[in-house]
């Protein structure tokens, strides 16, 4: 349909260098192609993560890497800035479960996307009118891998009787 592939290679390096991190479940971008001002990528819940996929409605490392895609496309103002997702507008999902999606993302304003993905037979499992995206840098991405010590909560685990194990 006129779409011309896109390098995926080296993309997780690029987002770190942005200020990104992510493990091994969260690299998920599989290929991309762009046409004209629409990008197309595949996403897929590695493996080893498949089982939780089967819990979720949609499971945020394949929502994740779906968003991933944004990078092939003109859809920011900064392309030397970092941009997170912000607010979703007209969302609609049709299936659960999936653990690959094809996606296609097109222009829904400045700095925002329309989303549209559907499993690998074509048939929809979800979609958005919009999803605004906001900059951040990469000083706010590191402030927000504190440690845990600095955290002001804890888990406690609390026994049959009563007892409190931290």
């Amino acid at each position: 349909m006129g779409a011309v592939r896109v390098g995926v290679e080296g993309v997780y390096e690029g987002l770190a260098e942005r200020g990104y991190a992510y493990g091994p479940v969260f690299q998920g971008l599989r290929d991309a192609w762009r046409r004209g001002d629409e990008v197309f990528v595949e996403v897929a819940v590695p493996a080893e993560a498949r089982g939780d996929a089967a819990r979720c409605a949609i499971h945020p490392a394949l929502l994740d890497a779906a968003l991933h895609g944004v990078r092939f496309g003109d859809f920011v103002t900064d392309d030397d800035q970092a941009y997170v997702p912000f607010s979703w507008t007209g969302v609609t999902l049709n299936a659960v479960g999936a653990t690959v999606l094809r996606v296609t993302l097109s222009p829904a304003g400045r700095d925002a996307i329309a989303l549209r993905a559907t499993d690998t037979t074509g048939a929809p499992v979800l979609s958005a009118r919009s999803l605004a995206l906001r900059p951040v840098s990469a000083q706010q991405l590191n402030d927000t891998r504190g440690s845990r010590t600095d955290a002001l909560h804890r888990v406690e685990w609390v026994d049959a009787s009563g007892a409190v194990a931290v």
